[in-house]
């Protein structure tokens, strides 16, 4: 009797556990990685009763973060996340707070525990808000994230992108979709190229009050850069400007001539004191419209070695200010050293290429100017031990050049850190020949930038640039922030890429839309609910639908009607029914299927059993009782569920599995849509509630076995 038991125990446990949906306990796919990650047991379930929880002491702090997150979730889900203040977490919130104790993590570091609640802890709001950017890659990969902690620091403090919007200009959707694009990466560093010219054009891409003569047609208002920087701000990314001076300046001097040197038009004759009067007017103006830390005055490509000689004035300038011994090249650096006092009179760090050290005079270039090394001009020891810190902007992996070079992301990914690949030395053709490498944790290396020039404007459009540099990007966050690799190769990082995907309202351009996210039924029955399929932005396409239980679910199934539809442009189509069923319990003593005549099947069955208790009682004798109850029990499953008798019965297969039907409790169900490798999904919440049985009907089957029992223990 106890193997009996056992086998139908185990039999329950192993088909009860095939309704629960595996969640891999693999470390959780990120960009970058987490830094450590210990496995846990469990797992957490997003939802609609989902909260952001955020404890008094860190509620001022972490405010805005609280609320980006609320905003990403909302794009992300579209489900109202609230958030509350000084409330216990409870299962499915996601809770804020300052005050780590763990001093590893840095001030962008974070902790993040993953129980049937989530919570992220920092010792400032950038680490806390990156905690939260892991936490939405994990749930744009599905709204169960198994059980676990992880610690998670970067490596280097600046993972920069810098774009040329100057040779093309860029939408400003397109900078704040970077700009969410860049902190989902947990890059934090935003370089806008302002102005520059190309075979046939310039461009100066700010409203100047000073000189209004310089402004483009194409440029971004005093307002469009105070949006900018403020959302910015809330994702902890700094924007940093650059005026390129005192070469690629055909768009400031197209209205001043005689300020560019005689036949160079894209250059600043450093020997009139009105050139230096219009650099100083726009430095004045733009130095307080941006309040990142740093000023980027690009000083590169100005004159080579051998050409100063064609401008003997620039010689005379030298020696008039900087003493007889200067040389020509002293008035170039001499001028970069001036920026850098105005900058730091408006309480800004200077930045510069690192051509300043093209060239040798009897000036140096101030110490405190950060060198953004992309050419070898200057070693990266060199530099560093001439009291600069630095930057890795090397050309051979970290550009993107429209109409030329596309970069090798395989190689960004697979080689490159911050640390690494610094090209030592050129061929004629400009071909890296050397790279050296410096250890991983030198002071004063900053970090790495990846470039987006546009030589070439037209050759791209802003929307294949940015689908063209995805890859690029997620390399250069992986290996900035410093942590080990999920894969080794970049085709297998390919792989993370897609799941991983974008910032949430980067798209689609199609989304899911629910009045009502939420239903209760009573177990056994099914709930209906219904959403609308919208265009966002003139998408057209066919878009699948699909839905599937999130985490343990027994018993419930969805399905969606219909399959697929195609968004009309700007409109919302298609209702979207959901339909969530659930089952009620049943038990394995009556799990009999089959057809046929039933007196037949039931009388075979009955004389079987009649038999087998006969054997039995010859050998034992006293078991009479049992066999009565035996021979009933027999009659019980072959017929009972009809009274009369009548009719076709159900044939005595047995099929001994208990299905226990769907527990109370609350469920949730993700519905997806899907087009290409675009997708977007919601998740919905049921809650499911017992069925109160009334009591049983006794039937003419269990009478008999009662009175055959009394009967059998009389005798």
């Amino acid at each position: 009797m106890k193997a009996r038991t056992t086998y139908w125990t185990a039999l329950f446990v192993l088909q009860w556990c095939a309704f629960v949906a595996p969640v891999d306990a693999a470390q959780p796919r990120t960009i970058p990685a987490f830094r450590e990650w210990t496995d846990g047991q469990g797992s957490y379930i997003f939802g609609a009763n989902a909260r952001i929880v955020v404890g008094r002491a860190s509620a001022e702090n972490v405010s805005a973060t609280a609320s980006a997150l609320a905003a990403d979730l909302l794009a992300l889900t579209g489900l109202t996340v609230p958030v509350v203040v000084d409330t216990v977490p409870q299962p499915g919130d996601i809770a804020l707070a300052l005050g780590s104790s763990d001093s590893a993590i840095g001030a962008e570091g974070y902790v993040l525990t993953v129980t049937d609640r989530i919570s992220i802890q920092g010792q400032t709001d950038a680490g806390v808000f990156y905690g939260t950017r892991s936490v939405l890659q994990m749930l744009r990969q599905g709204f169960e994230i198994h059980a676990g902690a992880a610690r998670d620091w970067p490596d280097y403090p600046e993972r920069a992108l810098m774009v040329d919007v100057g040779r093309k200009f860029y939408s400003l959707a397109f900078l704040e979709r970077h700009v969410k694009e860049l902190a989902y990466l947990k890059l934090n560093y935003l370089h806008l190229h302002l102005s520059d010219q190309w075979a046939n054009g310039y461009g100066f891409r700010l409203e100047s009050s000073s000189h209004p003569e310089i402004t483009s047609a194409e440029h971004y208002s005093k307002a469009d850069i105070a949006s900018l920087i403020a959302l910015a701000r809330t994702y902890h990314v700094t924007v940093v400007p650059e005026i390129d001076v005192p070469a690629h300046v055909t768009a400031l001097l197209a209205p001043h001539p005689t300020l560019a040197l005689p036949g160079r038009p894209d250059k600043l004759d450093l020997s009139n004191p009105a050139g230096y009067a219009l650099v100083e007017d726009l430095l004045n103006e733009f130095l307080p419209v941006f309040p990142a830390p740093f000023w980027h005055t690009g000083a590169d490509e100005y004159l080579a070695p051998a050409e100063y000689a064609s401008f003997p004035q620039l010689l005379t300038y030298a020696r008039q200010r900087y003493g007889p011994a200067a040389v020509a090249p002293d008035t170039y650096i001499g001028f970069v050293n001036w920026i850098d006092g105005i900058a730091k009179a408006h309480g800004k760090q200077l930045r510069a290429w690192n051509d300043l050290y093209g060239v040798t005079g009897t000036e140096t270039p101030n110490p405190d100017i950060v060198l953004e090394m992309w050419w070898p001009y200057i070693g990266p020891q060199d530099a560093l031990s001439k009291g600069h810190t630095i930057m890795n902007c090397q050309a051979s992996t970290l550009y993107y050049v429209l109409g030329g070079y596309a970069g090798n992301p395989a190689n960004l990914y697979e080689q490159w850190a911050p640390n690494r690949q610094w090209v030592a030395s050129v061929d004629a053709n400009g071909n890296p020949t050397s790279w050296i490498d410096l250890p991983a944790s030198t002071p004063g290396l900053r970090g790495g930038k990846f470039h987006v020039w546009c030589d070439s404007p037209d050759a791209q459009t802003e929307d294949q640039v940015q689908d063209n540099i995805i890859p690029h990007l997620r390399g250069l966050a992986q290996n900035s922030w410093g942590s080990s690799k999920l894969v080794p190769s970049y085709s297998q990082f390919l792989g993370i890429i897609d799941p991983v995907g974008h910032t949430p309202d980067w798209g689609p351009d199609f989304a899911l839309m629910a009045s009502s996210t939420t239903a209760s039924v009573t177990a056994g029955q099914t709930a209906s609910l219904s959403l609308r399929l919208a265009s966002i932005s003139g998408f057209s396409q066919q878009v699948a639908f699909s839905c599937a239980p999130v985490g343990a679910a027994p018993g419930v199934s969805c399905a969606v009607s219909p399959t697929a539809a195609t968004p009309a442009a700007g409109t919302s189509v298609s209702t979207v029914t959901v339909s969530v069923a659930t089952t009620a319990a049943q038990s394995a003593a009556l799990g009999f299927s089959g057809a046929g005549p039933g007196r037949v099947r039931m009388a075979g069955f009955a004389a079987v059993s009649l038999w087998l208790v006969l054997a039995l009682s010859l050998k034992r004798p006293g078991t009479k009782a049992r066999a009565v109850q035996v021979i009933c029990l027999a009659v019980l499953l072959g017929g009972c569920g009809s009274s009369s008798g009548r009719g076709s019965q159900a044939m005595p297969t047995p099929t001994p599995t208990p299905n226990p039907g769907t527990p109370a409790g609350t469920y949730t169900v993700a519905v997806t849509a899907a087009s290409g490798s675009l997708a977007h999904s919601i998740p919905l919440t049921v809650t499911v509630g017992t069925l109160s049985r009334p009591a049983a009907r006794p039937s003419h089957c269990g009478t008999a076995v009662r009175s055959a029992g009394s009967a059998a223990q009389r005798r």
